[in-house]
């Protein structure tokens, strides 16, 4: 995952500890060995020591390759035959470099900065060719880049979900294939069992009653990978997506013919 906590608290643990060493421990033996005069040697060994121990921590935690993720939401009003696409992906870098950004799709990526002072180091450069993708973004050892996009897609047909006595019929008259899909009631409860359309396809989809869940619930329901990015993903499709009076969203996992 792209969990940050866990290498702060050893970190900070090796701190603690290199202290006590390069202190009270490195005195103590060389006073007893009578070897004062090697205070000036132990002293930078045991800094290098406690570095290269840091550095083998950190790429063992941290991992030595890049990773990249990438999830896109497209919000559709029943009924309706184009999407609102919010792309949404990150990169985790395992060295300090320059990377270049493209969702695709027509989609222009931008970067998602946490400071006013992340945004002003950084220099956009915006490439357009049969896509726009953003160029030579800058990424320190062992940062996290996040960045969104926004458009409209066609879905190739209208897509749309009609709720009755205990069930919700599901229409899917457009390209995309609802790989995994399942009913998100009000308050985020689990509304139904997980359920497939295919393109073309038309089917009931009974209602159930559930307790509230948490986003890791849905992301497991959908097939995500149970990290950081997609669960914090879904998160965010919860709290935007939030049930109209009739209480129906249909979340859902699209993939094209």
């Amino acid at each position: 995952g792209m969990s940050r906590l866990p290498f702060k608290i050893l970190l900070f643990v090796l701190v603690l500890v290199y202290l006590v060493v390069v202190g009270p421990v490195n005195y103590v033996v060389l006073r007893r060995l009578n070897l004062h005069i090697y205070t000036v040697v132990t002293v930078p060994l045991i800094a290098l020591g406690f570095v290269g121990v840091i550095v083998m921590i950190g790429y063992a935690t941290r991992g030595v390759t890049t990773k990249a993720q990438a999830a896109s939401l497209t919000r559709v009003s029943s009924g309706g035959s184009r999407g609102l696409v919010t792309a949404y992906g990150c990169v985790y870098s395992a060295a300090a470099s320059s990377y270049r950004i493209g969702f695709g799709d027509g989609l222009t990526p931008l970067p998602i900065f946490a400071t006013r002072a992340e945004a002003a180091a950084q220099v956009l450069h915006l490439r357009q060719g049969t896509a726009t993708d953003l160029e030579d973004f800058h990424l320190k050892l062992w940062d996290t880049g996040v960045f969104q996009a926004r458009g409209w897609t066609d879905l190739g047909g209208t897509l749309s979900a009609t709720r009755r006595a205990g069930t919700i019929t599901v229409a899917n008259a457009g390209k995309a294939n609802l790989v995994k899909a399942l009913v998100i009631g009000r308050n985020r409860t689990r509304g139904s069992e997980v359920f497939a359309a295919a393109a073309g396809a038309t089917l009931d989809v009974a209602v159930t009653a559930t307790q509230p869940a948490a986003p890791e619930t849905f992301a497991e329901a959908l097939g995500l990978p149970m990290d950081e990015f997609p669960v914090a993903w879904v998160d965010h499709v919860l709290e935007r997506a939030r049930p109209a009076t009739s209480g129906l969203v249909v979340l859902a996992r699209l993939e094209e013919d």
